[in-house]
């Protein structure tokens, strides 16, 4: 996964130059696939504390990261997203890392208007999940309480974001 981030900077500076500027930045102490608070509640109403089986034991960090070059009528941005997964005893989710790309148009001196592809090329982090196990020995979901058999069925399998398409108009006064 490192080597993608690295292969993407080379790209973006291969074709864009050293003209490159910063223009995001969102780094977050957070993971940000599907998971579970560990509190369930079976078919009897009881509700179980599992959450001791999804308290992280590596360092969770996601964000995005925009280089963008200027030009005089039109600027183009690569974007980087990102997730470093998550590992715990009941959920190990691999790194995520997407490539998004943007062209901001110039329409008048104020007014601007922005079409973004974000996640266009990505490589998804497979998702493995581990059951857990009740006094009689039976396996579970431990997020959902559903019996380990059934969850297989519907488990998500990949650490991935949606690919989003965003049209944005901006007028500054």
């Amino acid at each position: 996964m490192v080597y993608f981030f690295i292969i993407s900077l080379l790209f973006t500076t291969s074709v864009f130059g050293s003209e490159l500027k910063l223009s995001q930045l969102e780094i977050f102490n957070s993971y940000n696939g599907r998971d579970f608070d560990g509190f369930a509640t079976d078919l009897s109403s009881k509700v179980w504390n599992n959450s001791k089986f999804y308290e992280p034991k590596n360092i969770q960090l996601s964000g995005t990261i925009g280089l963008i070059k200027f030009d005089t009528n039109q600027s183009s941005e690569v974007i980087l997203n990102f997730d470093l997964g998550k590992t715990s005893n009941a959920l190990n989710a691999r790194p995520y890392f997407g490539l998004g790309y943007a062209t901001i148009f110039e329409l008048s001196e104020y007014n601007f208007i922005k079409i973004e592809i974000q996640n266009l090329i990505s490589l998804k982090g497979k998702i493995r999940e581990q059951p857990c196990v009740d006094d009689f020995l039976r396996e579970f979901h431990c997020g959902t309480t559903l019996p380990w058999a059934e969850y297989e069925k519907i488990k998500e399998h990949y650490n991935e974001l949606p690919r989003i398409i965003s049209l944005v108009f901006t007028r500054y006064f």
